[in-house]
């Protein structure tokens, strides 16, 4: 639930874009998942994805289509119901125009 005093920094887009995460499993290789976003913002996204990110783990977002990835933090992560992918959502710290599209302020 959100509190009142949050104040989101960017508007977000809802737009279905193919993403790979690149993420490292505890003791494990370095793994590419397929991931598909929700929704897009000027600091970050959320999508769709089967694999188990932890909340406040470091990963990097490729966009494949036209080639760019970023580091991104994972900032939240829902709870996937039985045979459904789990939402999670990151921030990107490094970049602020990792879409390349407007993202107007929202009103105070």
């Amino acid at each position: 639930m959100e509190s009142k005093s949050f104040i989101r920094r960017s508007n977000r887009i809802a737009k279905q874009v193919p993403l790979v995460v690149r993420w490292q499993p505890p003791g494990r290789d370095i793994e590419d998942d397929p991931a598909q976003t929700v929704l897009l913002s000027k600091h970050g996204c959320s999508f769709t994805c089967p694999v188990p990110l932890k909340l406040g783990s470091q990963v990097y977002v490729l966009d494949p289509a036209r080639g760019k990835g970023a580091r991104a933090r994972v900032v939240y992560r829902g709870l996937a119901r039985a045979g459904q992918e789990a939402t999670v959502a990151v921030e990107f710290p490094d970049t602020a125009d990792f879409w390349n599209q407007s993202f107007l302020a929202q009103p105070h």
